[in-house]
């Protein structure tokens, strides 16, 4: 199929930054005092990643993950960049792949294969094939 992707399913992508969220947690500067957690209230050393939104280690993976990964302040409601707040280059990346998964998923031409691969029916022909096991759709 043409625009076919070798694209992560969703929901393994998601398992695997929920994974990966504890070991780029410890590479993140937090502040050089302690400061009031938003969300749980203690004194902490916390991130600050916007206005005044300032969030303990602790409580970072939970925000993180029912926000649908991504960071919005809890003060303006703007998003934040993950380059803003996050420091390896391959999380980085990894988040941005999500978003244009959960993008391309919204396509009305959008398919998925028994194998799981991901593609856009891009030529409007009803029948195609994967690129991925060959198999007719």
């Amino acid at each position: 199929m043409d625009g076919g992707s070798g694209l992560v399913d969703i929901d393994s992508h998601k398992a695997t930054l929920i994974v990966d969220i504890q070991d780029e947690l410890r590479k993140i500067p937090t502040q050089s005092t302690n400061s009031t957690c938003l969300i749980c209230t203690e004194e902490k050393r916390c991130i600050k990643f916007c206005c005044s939104s300032i969030i303990c280690k602790e409580c970072f993976p939970n925000y993180f993950i029912y926000g649908d990964f991504k960071i919005k302040c809890l003060a303006c409601n703007q998003l934040v960049s993950p380059a803003k707040v996050f420091v390896t280059p391959e999380f980085i990346q990894s988040l941005v792949q999500l978003d244009e998964t959960k993008t391309m998923t919204q396509n009305i031409d959008f398919q998925i294969c028994t194998c799981g691969a991901f593609s856009i029916n891009s030529t409007m022909h009803a029948k195609q094939r994967c690129n991925n096991c060959q198999r007719w759709l």
